[in-house]
């Protein structure tokens, strides 16, 4: 009866063990999958802004993020630069429509394969011919793999 007990023990820890290692697994997974969708739903945010879309964008372990734009506007603008989560990045440059255009500056450094998120987003621009500067506040972060 001893010999059963002890064997019975065994197999309930093996049971655990085996079902723990598979949940382990399968959060990894999931954690894997969670990333490359907030990517996806925040590029695809920012795929359809207005007057300018994302076309592409990259965050570098070094701290740069570069973000390529397209004018989408129905005239040409006058991008003076963006902001980051209170840090400004691009320069000021006159983008004809469907004009493309890159906005690069140094944000923050990140490991690689780390998301990571900008909550607060600003663009300042005009319409050529307006000399009021515009600011679009964005409602939705940035979400992108350090890479």
């Amino acid at each position: 009866m001893k010999g059963q007990g002890n064997v019975e023990y065994l197999v309930t820890f093996a049971t655990i063990v085996a079902f723990t290692v598979a949940l382990v697994s399968l959060m990894s997974y999931f954690t894997e999958n969670s990333k490359e969708t907030q990517q996806s739903s925040s590029f695809n945010y920012w795929a359809g802004f207005y007057p300018f879309s994302v076309k592409e964008w990259r965050q570098y372990p070094n701290g740069t993020l570069t973000i390529y734009f397209k004018n989408v506007g129905l005239r040409t603008m006058v991008f003076y630069n963006m902001s980051v989560d209170g840090k400004a990045i691009g320069q000021k440059q006159k983008v004809p429509i469907n004009g493309v255009f890159e906005v690069s500056g140094n944000v923050t450094t990140c490991q690689e394969n780390d998301l990571v998120r900008y909550d607060n987003i600003t663009i300042y621009y005009r319409p050529v011919g307006n000399v009021t500067v515009l600011k679009k506040k964005s409602t939705v972060p940035i979400i992108i793999l350090c890479k």
